[in-house]
């Protein structure tokens, strides 16, 4: 799989965010999130991604926080429980708590899942890893990947196909106002039957 992506995955249980809080209330906890979150520019160093800080822009390292699923409350107000949940995640991204959790994050951290030996892995539940769906419980809500990864002798650990199951919000609603002379241009055109407008 080759994404504009380099995520950096932390056990939950080791660096031990709030996952009682929201986004917010985590930010403001900075103390929590590790010396990514309070560095960027030394950790880009220590991952490896480039020599001096400034040669990598601060969208990287995606760094995510994971853990075994658990109940907690949602953004919204509701509650998560821990068994619609495989595992819990939380992101940043540009040194802020993401809110949700993106399509491309959540493909990136369902194939780490799916993947033995990795910190995604050991905290993902048992059937997500033999069926390969998999419920990521965010701040605002779940996320369902389905990832099918294959291991073969040759290639090791593949990334066949992924999907995201996701629902659409409306984005926009409202009226357009047109003058007349446009109006009749675009229905009743030059040659056409009715051209002088409508009754």
């Amino acid at each position: 799989m080759s994404m504009p992506l380099t995520p950096l995955y932390l056990s939950g249980h080791r660096y031990r965010p709030d996952w009682e809080r929201t986004p917010l209330g985590l930010r403001k906890r900075s103390t929590n999130l590790g010396t990514h979150g309070r560095n960027p520019g030394s950790s880009r160093r220590a991952d490896g991604l480039a020599a001096r800080a400034e040669q990598v822009g601060p969208a990287v390292p995606k760094v995510a926080f994971v853990a075994s699923a658990q109940d907690y409350p949602a953004s919204d107000g509701g509650s998560i429980r821990a068994e619609d949940v495989d595992f819990l995640a939380r992101t940043k991204a540009m040194a802020e708590m993401h809110k949700t959790y993106a399509v491309t994050g959540g493909i990136c951290v369902a194939t780490a899942a799916m993947i033995e030996g990795t910190v995604v892995n050991d905290v993902c539940s048992a059937e997500a890893k033999r069926t390969g769906k998999v419920r990521i419980g965010h701040p605002s809500g779940v996320l369902e990947v389905f990832a099918d990864v294959r291991k073969s002798p040759e290639k090791g650990w593949t990334l066949l196909q992924a999907g995201v199951c996701r629902t659409a919000r409306p984005i926009m609603d409202g009226e357009v106002y047109v003058s007349r002379k446009a109006y009749q241009q675009l229905h009743y055109p030059p040659g056409k039957p009715g051209k002088g407008g409508p009754p």
